[in-house]
């Protein structure tokens, strides 16, 4: 039990870490008071990315899933190694901050009372919603589909090639597990429980909501850092009154509270909760400055890859959603560079949702 415990915050907080340092470092900005927060959400959205990167041709070759389970690790482990390389060499930049100003920063944090009230106010709120689902069964008929494809490849090694409900060898993609071909989630379900150490169901359902209601509140908690400008007060207050709206909107299966407190291990899920809100975050953030940076870029194409791998849905939304900022944001600065680079950060969701396409209409066909 220990070592699995181990493993999970290895892989889990330590390995997001270390990645995102490495997407951090790319886009030093005013906004250090979520430095720590915006290395965990982007180590996660550098997983996601990896993954998505390894797996579509891997499952499209019919390749077994020890290899892409491997290939993942070997390219994660390398950039962790860099990672620390990274952290060590410039640690010492860091210290540039004169001890006087960190005295003033940590006196004055002190003094706020109230603030210190709203915030420990909005962790215990979180930490309950995150109890609740953590510790509490929630059955949905989904499982039915993604539980047992990552069974399927913790089981028998293979990829998409065995009926989710009948486990039918089938040899091939088919009906809707095509939709998994270009949105791999349910395969990263079985990777993280094979280095858990524990089976994919509990990994789903016990595990992941422990893991990803807080980093829903971290992706948040960056997108109020930027909006009230590093506001301590009102970023706490904000975390607060949302999660109080989350526990009270399960008025409908639609609702953000139902999606997050109760099957927040679903990759659309995912999408809704966590990716989507951090890809807002970065199109927010070019919106709001003078010019659009080359890091920029890459945090959205990221982004963007991430959603693809969370949900078809996703590709769809994400695509949308770049294409609609991409042309804002070209006229706002008159540059017909900035809607093209913007526009291209899409096209992996476009390719994603036409590969589905094709593969629904060949398998109709056979």
């Amino acid at each position: 039990m220990i070592m699995i415990v181990v493993r999970i915050i290895i892989w889990s907080i330590v390995v997001p870490f270390l990645l995102g340092q490495l997407v951090y470092m790319l886009g030093r900005d005013s906004e250090e008071v979520s430095a720590v927060s915006k290395k965990l959400a982007y180590g996660f959205m550098l997983m996601c990315v990896i993954f998505f990167v390894l797996a579509v041709p891997m499952i499209t070759l019919r390749m077994h899933f020890h290899v892409l389970m491997y290939s993942w690790v070997l390219i994660t482990v390398v950039l962790c190694v860099l990672s620390v390389i990274y952290g060590v060499r410039n640690a010492k930049v860091k210290q540039d901050e004169t001890s006087a100003e960190q005295e003033e920063k940590k006196v004055k944090a002190g003094e706020d009372v109230f603030t210190v009230v709203v915030w420990t106010a909005a962790v215990l709120m979180i930490a309950f919603q995150t109890y609740l689902l953590t510790f509490n069964m929630h059955v949905d008929t989904d499982d039915a589909r993604f539980v047992a494809e990552a069974v399927e490849a913790v089981d028998y090694d293979t990829m998409l090639i065995r009926h989710a409900i009948t486990n039918e060898y089938i040899g091939r993609v088919a009906g809707e597990q095509t939709k998994e071909v270009t949105a791999p989630y349910p395969l990263f379900i079985a990777l993280m429980s094979k280095l858990y150490g524990i089976h994919p169901a509990i990994c789903a359902h016990t595990v992941f909501p422990a893991l990803l209601i807080p980093l829903c509140y971290v992706v948040f908690g960056i997108i109020g850092a930027h909006v009230f400008e590093g506001d301590m007060l009102k970023r706490g207050l904000f975390l607060l009154f949302l999660s109080v709206i989350h526990l009270f909107s399960f008025e409908t299966i639609y609702a953000s509270g139902y999606t997050l407190l109760t099957i927040i291990w679903q990759g659309r899920s995912i999408l809704a909760m966590i990716m989507l809100p951090l890809l807002w975050y970065f199109l927010m953030r070019v919106s709001d400055s003078e010019r659009v940076r080359r890091e920029d870029y890459v945090y959205i194409l990221m982004a963007a890859v991430a959603c693809a791998m969370l949900s078809n849905m996703g590709a769809v939304l994400a695509g949308v959603m770049t294409a609609v900022y991409a042309v804002v944001n070209g006229v706002r600065l008159r540059s017909f560079k900035t809607c093209v680079f913007m526009g291209l950060c899409m096209v992996p969701d476009v390719v994603c949702v036409l590969i589905t396409r094709l593969l629904r209409l060949y398998f109709e066909r056979m």
